[in-house]
């Protein structure tokens, strides 16, 4: 295992600058339990970070709980998580980027700390698979600042989904950790969480 603070700063970025359509309301402001989805991942990513920022769209409200220095507003709008992970390389290009997306709401702490502890610096990204096998999950993953090039490469090209991007580079990847990687989208999502949770 790599020990984080020997191999450069890690940041944190919790994913928060979607429209929630589906949803119906913005899921970054919904409860599991005490705490709203942003502050929760927020929590889950400090111990592990120099900083957590949130990433949100221009002219979006401030979610419940965070301020507004934390926040890192889209520069390349209208393009997904890839906007919102760019944004944060352009903030730092040195620090890795340890990204999770605020519509995780069965992820723990524990599976977090086990994607830090197994970080490969040499690879563009550690992450885990998805829960069912087939693809790495770009939005619970330590992205090194080596794959920051290919991402705006990416984007340049028109290819915007951040999973095809890991699925074209090199990456460590980690057993999907059981059902914490369920993202909770619609009602009916969010009722299923509630009944496992």
């Amino acid at each position: 295992m790599t020990d984080p603070v020997m191999t450069g700063t890690v940041r944190g970025l919790v994913l928060a600058g979607g429209r929630s359509s589906r949803m119906g309301t913005d899921k970054a402001e919904l409860r599991y339990g005490s705490m709203t989805q942003v502050q929760r991942a927020t929590a889950l990513l400090e111990p592990w970070c120099a900083s957590v920022h949130v990433s949100r769209a221009p002219g979006q409200p401030l979610p419940e709980g965070v301020d507004e220095e934390r926040v890192l507003r889209d520069r390349f709008l209208d393009f997904g998580p890839l906007g919102g992970l760019l944004t944060a390389f352009c903030h730092d290009r040195q620090a890795a980027w340890l990204v999770v997306a605020c519509d995780l709401p069965l992820l723990t702490g524990r599976t977090v700390a086990a994607l830090v502890a197994s970080r490969d610096p040499s690879a563009a990204a550690t992450a885990y698979l998805s829960p069912d096998g087939s693809f790495p999950e770009p939005l619970c993953a330590l992205w090194e600042p080596l794959v920051h090039p290919e991402a705006f490469l990416a984007l340049a090209s028109g290819r915007t989904c951040p999973r095809r991007l890991l699925s074209g580079t090199r990456v460590r990847l980690l057993p999907a950790p059981g059902q914490e990687l369920f993202n909770a989208n619609t009602p009916d999502e969010r009722r299923r969480v509630r009944e496992v949770a």
